[in-house]
């Protein structure tokens, strides 16, 4: 059993268990476009996932974005279906996606973290076996002017330490096997 006690803090994709365990699950690929205008940068990144397994499989890929970053775009390619996100409140949303999962639809969900604006978590749920998912998000922020008068952009890549760790529930007082566990 591979146990993370906390959600990798390189951007990478995660698988996400029945039982609430993550293991890592590399991206297939990833493409970041960028396009500057006066002090604004449009970032368009392009998530791409393959499942390989013999079964359907929810991604989780946890990132952090710049802290005045506005998410203006949100879609998702399988197939030949194309799927443009709607904003909703965050609860409304989350039962909508944990239904369409429950049903045994393929569902996409943009969130962002509760501890912390500038991290988002994206889940790809039910992707069948053997099919591709191409994942489009745009956002744009500005850029802050340098002392030279130049600007400073920075693609964020790695999470700071702001994810709780797990909580762990013991079966017995040897420290056995965890009985259950929290992640968010």
């Amino acid at each position: 059993m591979k146990l993370i006690d906390k959600i990798p803090r390189v951007c990478k994709a995660v698988l996400k268990a029945k039982d609430g365990y993550f293991e890592e699950f590399p991206l297939k690929s990833t493409e970041v476009e960028l396009e500057v205008r006066d002090h604004v940068a449009t970032v368009v990144s392009t998530l791409n996932y393959e499942n390989k397994e013999d079964k359907p499989l929810e991604a989780v890929f946890v990132f952090p974005l710049p802290g005045d970053a506005a998410v203006c775009h949100f879609s998702a390619q399988t197939g030949q279906t194309q799927i443009v996100a709607e904003v909703k409140e965050k609860q409304e949303a989350r039962e909508e996606y944990d239904d369409a999962l429950s049903s045994g639809q393929q569902a996409f969900l943009l969130e962002e973290s509760d501890e912390s604006p500038d991290i988002f978590s994206l889940s790809v749920g039910s992707l069948p076996p053997g099919e591709s998912a191409s994942i489009r998000l745009e956002y744009v922020t500005e850029l802050a002017v340098q002392a030279d008068d130049g600007l400073r952009f920075c693609l964020p890549a790695v999470l700071n330490p702001v994810v709780k760790v797990q909580l762990f529930v013991f079966t017995d007082e040897r420290w056995g096997t965890p009985k259950k566990s929290s992640i968010w």
